[in-house]
């Protein structure tokens, strides 16, 4: 593995995978009547408050600068790590991949203010062939994973879940929800069929002995594995795949057998929530405790009685707060409801442009021709020119509801 950006530190930052809406991203977005000229979270004018230690987990529901629920996170500087590959570029981050985030936010932040990201790391729950698809209760089976597909599921080299059939490849980036080795969806991801091509797993890593562990229910042999990737570079040598830490398993999966032969492993992807930091979630209720709390994205949560009232097993809930003696007391608290269409943001420049209902921004696929303009109107819509676009999913697809045209 290839890595030819600076190495950041394992230990400051987790791998939990949970589920990010998007709310606002920029307060002024799209405001004043005339294009956007701001050119950063803020502005150029805006004083810097000093910064506290953040830590954000969930998919991302902004990127052009990318967002976790409510807080924006600058991530132009970030060092990126996505599946096994190190080095990558910000311009590689989609909406609906699912992060780890460390950075920073001003200490006298709102809930809308915007923070930096200094690592990211992106994991994809699965990747393999699929073994059933139920359009009926829009699920697909990818063994071992049972795939959820909902309103807000954004996908890519795909129409439709009718266009997808048993044996396709796919990549799915999504949250655990209650139920054993079950995800919902955040991105869904058509891929071309290889020969050959290993199955991708993530999980916790439970039996862990000489030569096997077991992950998402799966056997996973290491006896032919020398080394393993970590976010810093390769280990060798197997030490470094511990009990109850995240892993993600790639090799030859037998679904008669439930096993794998790993030709990699990836570890150095702990889960960590310190004290005294500012955590944003967005995820799925696991369990469901007393007295206002409740376990979402391994943290447990406290919040007021009315919110937990909202936390209920397998809804999906976006909080911020503070952790104190272990746990997140949740200032910020959000309900996605069932149904409820959560508003992306993507910004960048225009690309691939055939119409005002199909072109492309940092590689997303845009459909304006409802939308809402701001400084201009669709007759500005070229390629090369920047713009920051609010949308929402309609089948998969996105469909812009609101765009601004950015002046640097």
């Amino acid at each position: 593995m290839k890595n030819k950006r600076k190495s950041f530190p394992i230990s400051d930052f987790a791998m939990t995978l949970a589920l990010v809406a998007g709310m606002a991203l920029l307060g002024a977005c799209g405001g004043g009547g005339g294009a956007d000229t701001k050119t950063g979270f803020g502005g150029t004018g805006d004083p810097t408050p000093p910064a506290t230690t953040l830590t954000a987990a969930g998919p991302l529901s902004a990127v052009g600068i990318a967002a976790i629920g409510a807080t924006g996170l600058d991530d132009r500087a970030s060092a990126i790590f996505i599946n096994t590959l190190a080095g990558q570029s910000f311009n590689t981050l989609k909406l609906g991949m699912v992060a780890e985030v460390a950075g920073s936010i001003p200490a006298s932040s709102t809930s809308t203010t915007a923070g930096t990201a200094t690592n990211i790391i992106i994991e994809s729950a699965i990747v393999g062939p699929v073994s059933a698809v139920d359009i009926a209760n829009q699920r697909i089976l990818v063994p071992p994973l049972t795939v959820h597909i909902d309103q807000n599921t954004v996908f890519e080299g795909l129409s439709s879940l009718a266009n997808l059939n048993a044996g396709a490849r796919v990549e799915v980036y999504g949250l655990p929800m209650p139920e054993s080795k079950t995800v919902l969806a955040t991105r869904l991801i058509s891929l071309p069929t290889v020969a050959g091509a290993p199955v991708e797993l993530v999980g916790t890593a439970t039996n862990v002995s000489a030569f096997q562990f077991t992950v998402q229910g799966v056997a996973v042999s290491t006896a032919n594995l020398f080394s393993v990737t970590t976010p810093s570079g390769v280990l060798q040598g197997t030490s470094s795949i511990v009990e109850n830490t995240r892993v993600r398993a790639l090799g030859n999966y037998s679904s008669s057998a439930n096993t794998m032969a790993a030709s990699q492993v990836v570890t150095g992807i702990p889960v960590v929530r310190n004290d005294n930091t500012i955590i944003v979630l967005d995820g799925v209720v696991q369990s469901v405790g007393t007295n206002g709390r409740f376990r979402l994205s391994d943290t447990d949560v406290e919040t007021t009685t009315a919110n937990a009232a909202n936390a209920t097993i397998g809804a999906r809930i976006q909080v911020k707060g503070q952790k104190t003696a272990g746990v997140l007391v949740a200032s910020d608290f959000r309900r996605i409801n069932v149904g409820e269409r959560i508003q992306y943001v993507v910004q960048g420049d225009i690309a691939n442009f055939v119409s005002s209902a199909n072109f492309t921004v940092r590689g997303e696929t845009i459909n304006a021709s409802a939308a809402t303009f701001v400084g201009g109107s669709a007759a500005n819509l070229v390629n090369g020119r920047a713009v920051r676009i609010k949308a929402q999913v309609n089948a998969g697809r996105l469909e812009a509801t609101e765009v601004s045209f950015v002046v640097s």
